[in-house]
């Protein structure tokens, strides 16, 4: 009678060390299998994790709550519950170092502008001198909203705050709504990619690369971005004349008063970003030197008009400020929940065995940071993107720092493309119903060719991204 074989006895999925008594050498040890069952069970728990996110987003959970208390309740379901437990430890300790408080500065300096109402006076200066050009006053709400958004932690927010200050009077002096539109929303792009981005930052945060570097690595495809625009409006503006009527020249004592009031948040928004693309000023530093300056320019405007109440004007700012913060700290929360879950790993490990064209694989990704650029909100986006693509895109050999300016550079793409486009959404609502939906994605479309060429280059060209990194740390 045969010997029994007791590995087909034990239940699936356990591994015995013994066969017919005696041990197995090609058994799995039990150390190693409780090691691999939590990773499958993390791995589980983090698509539940994204199910959840999404589906709370979908509901009209708030994007930073959705992500905040999934985040933790996933982590504390990977790691443990136990506070002092040494990987849940390991994962705050890390997610602290990461964190940078130029991030903190540079919300602060953007809400600072946008609701100090900084921003209007920049563009009341603006618009007081660029008229001698044929759509001046659309140039000055790109170039104020170019300026002044980078900080504010969200182009939807720049582009709101720009439609109230903007389009009341572009549109009262015979601006065509859909130019309008466009120029607002066309500026809030740019400002995405400029120096002290906070989403630029917030990748550095998630991904931990150096912010400095990747702080400027956005400049010289957001100038030609600004380029490309610029010379499609006037291709426009000489084939229908009547898209941006000329518009007569306020008085120079005005123009000059208005001026000396925009001048200094002018050069101080020019100071900063320079100084931080050229490596003379830190992240750091160049936070406290934009939010300081900012934080003077406010209180002297304040000072001119009494009336203003300072008080809520501070409680706003700060509000703001916080719901920022709480919002890149929910996605590293978020983002470091996604990468202990193991989904980076099995990705990784998918894609090793998939004989995949590099170029096919970043353009799948690209696709979704389109689509999904959209819906949700770009420090939503971040963390749920990161975890799973970074390390695809590191293994095909791209760098981080030319994928966090491709990335973030598709999502606010994606945030103006139709039918959805949460910015195109956040002119419209702001303008007071002066301009319709429609109106928007109209006036975008051409703009939208000079934004998918950009991409392109970027794409063809890394060192569009790299050249300013190279060569300045």
């Amino acid at each position: 009678m045969p010997a029994f074989d007791f590995r087909y006895s034990r239940p699936y999925g356990s591994a015995s060390r013994w066969t017919n008594g005696r041990a197995d050498p090609n058994a799995t040890p039990p150390e190693t299998e409780r090691a691999q069952q939590l990773q499958v069970s993390g791995i589980e728990i983090g698509v539940i994790g994204l199910i959840a996110l999404l589906s709370a987003v979908a509901l009209g959970i708030d994007t930073v709550l959705a992500l905040g208390v999934t985040g933790l309740v996933g982590l504390v379901a990977v790691v443990g519950a136990e506070p002092s437990s040494p990987g849940l430890e390991a994962i705050f300790e890390e997610m602290a170092h990461h964190f940078s408080v130029s991030i903190v500065l540079f919300l602060f300096m953007g809400q600072l502008a946008l609701r100090g109402g900084l921003a209007e006076d920049l563009f009341q200066a603006l618009s007081g001198w660029l008229p001698r050009i044929h759509g001046g006053i659309a140039a000055s709400t790109a170039f104020a909203a170019a300026v002044l958004g980078p900080g504010s932690g969200s182009s939807a927010a720049t582009s709101a705050g720009i439609a109230r200050i903007a389009l009341p009077g572009m549109i009262s002096a015979g601006y065509d709504r859909r130019l309008a539109s466009a120029s607002v929303a066309m500026g809030s792009l740019v400002s995405s990619l400029l120096p002290t981005s906070s989403l630029l930052v917030l990748f550095a945060i998630l991904t931990g690369t150096d912010v400095a570097k990747l702080a400027v690595s956005g400049t010289v495809p957001a100038m030609l971005l600004a380029a490309l625009c610029c010379v499609t409006t006037i291709i426009l503006l000489r084939r229908r004349p009547a898209l941006a009527p000329v518009v007569k020249l306020p008085a120079m004592r005005e123009r000059l008063m208005r001026l000396g009031i925009a001048g200094p948040l002018l050069l101080l928004a020019l100071f900063v970003m320079a100084g931080l693309a050229s490596g003379l000023l830190s992240p750091l530093l160049a936070g406290l030197v934009g939010t300081g300056g900012m934080l003077v320019l406010a209180v002297a405007r304040q000072a001119l008009r009494p009336k203003a109440s300072a008080s809520a004007l501070a409680a706003a700012i700060a509000r703001q400020t916080a719901y920022a913060i709480a919002g890149a700290l929910a996605a590293l929360v978020f983002n470091r929940f996604l990468a202990v879950s193991g989904i980076p790993e099995l990705v990784r490990a998918s894609l090793a065995s998939f004989p995949a064209d590099g170029w096919l694989v970043v353009g799948l990704i690209a696709c979704l940071d389109l689509l999904l650029g959209a819906i949700l909100e770009p420090v939503a986006l971040l963390a749920v993107m990161l975890p799973p693509t970074l390390p695809i895109v590191t293994h095909l050999g791209f760098e981080p720092s030319w994928y966090g300016v491709f990335t973030i550079l598709l999502i606010e793409i994606g945030a103006i493309l139709p039918p959805i486009g949460r910015n195109c959404e956040a002119i419209q609502s702001s303008s007071g119903a002066m301009v319709r939906a429609d109106d928007v994605f109209n006036g975008l479309s051409p703009y939208l060719l000079c934004a998918l060429a950009v991409v392109i280059a970027v794409a063809l060209f890394p060192a569009l991204v790299q050249v300013l990194p190279v060569n300045l740390f």
